[in-house]
């Protein structure tokens, strides 16, 4: 997707989610006697989810850059990906607002008024 945005000089929002439908690919997959489309180890999709993060930052366009590229919304109710988020952000060079942080109503929200206080973008959906 970063590819192509760039490519076709674009800018699009790409909403990373990690386990929403880990349990139905699952069984789906084991069911219908499938390879597993998702990580068997919690461990393994977080790391997943950490480099892809990475990737899609590496897309997104800098200050005074034309706007093409990939705009980073993290849907996740997890601190460490959300912290990996921000310090890849930052190791790239990219402001805060560079993300978006997606979480559903009414879950992790003791952590969302830190995050507004931060200076994120918080979409509570």
């Amino acid at each position: 997707m970063a590819q192509w945005a760039q490519r076709e000089r674009k800018l699009i929002t790409v909403r990373l989610v990690k386990g929403a439908y880990w349990d139905a690919e699952s069984v789906a997959s084991e069911w219908n006697g499938w390879p597993s489309p998702v990580w068997a180890h919690k461990g393994h999709t977080d790391g997943a989810y950490e480099r892809l993060t990475v990737l899609l930052l590496a897309a997104t366009p800098r200050a005074g850059q034309e706007p093409i590229g990939v705009k980073v919304a993290l849907g996740s109710h997890n601190l460490r990906s959300i912290s990996a988020g921000l310090v890849a952000a930052e190791r790239l060079g990219l402001p805060p607002e560079a993300l978006e942080v997606q979480m559903l109503h009414g879950m992790a929200e003791a952590l969302k008024p830190s995050l507004v206080e931060q200076g994120l973008r918080l979409r509570d959906y």
